[in-house]
């Protein structure tokens, strides 16, 4: 299964905010794994959801985005995650997006 790599984030509203962004596209899918969130420059880092500092969602890939102001060329999702899992740190993140890749790329191996 061939897998891309983008350097911006797929989700999560404040993503912008996020020291720690990762996304994959896995197939049909997209991996996303943001944290390290600092809503403020100067403030410290706060939780993204209940009791976790970074999180990975999986969503639908939909059409490439083109928009000329944009560039990502990232596909687009309807923000309805199919899977999900929280983490404290850095490292558990990272972990944990290269799981969930496992996991989806298994998915859709086991559907074909």
């Amino acid at each position: 299964m061939k897998f891309k790599h983008f350097g911006y984030p797929a989700h999560f509203i404040c993503a912008d905010r996020c020291r720690f962004h990762l996304a994959t596209q896995v197939g049909k899918y997209i991996v996303s794994t943001v944290g390290a969130f600092f809503p403020s420059p100067e403030g410290k880092m706060e939780i993204i959801g209940i009791d976790r500092f970074f999180e990975t969602m999986v969503f639908k890939c939909g059409k490439i985005c083109k928009r000329a102001d944009c560039r990502c060329n990232m596909p687009e999702t309807n923000g309805r995650e199919l899977d999900m899992a929280g983490y404290e740190t850095a490292g558990e993140a990272q972990a944990g997006h290269k799981k969930m890749i496992k996991k989806w790329t298994e998915k859709q191996k086991e559907a074909e």
